[in-house]
């Protein structure tokens, strides 16, 4: 749905916005390739996620990448 797409968007900006600040690691660029191909998949309607599933799969990823 649009409505994830624009919270997968924001999710990559703020990303790419940590990246700038913490150096680049192997698993965090694996991370920014899953998130960006998930935010395409949601674009174009080839995948679909209920927002609250989708939030909380970011939350847990934000907590391992501390």
């Amino acid at each position: 749905s649009i409505e994830n797409s624009s919270l997968l968007k924001r999710y990559v900006r703020e990303r790419k916005i940590v990246r700038k600040i913490a150096p680049n690691d192997l698993f965090s660029q694996s991370i920014d390739q899953i998130a960006s191909l998930l935010v395409s998949k949601l674009e174009t309607g080839a995948l679909e996620m209920p927002k609250e599933g989708l939030k909380s799969f970011f939350k847990r990823l934000l907590k391992y990448l501390g």
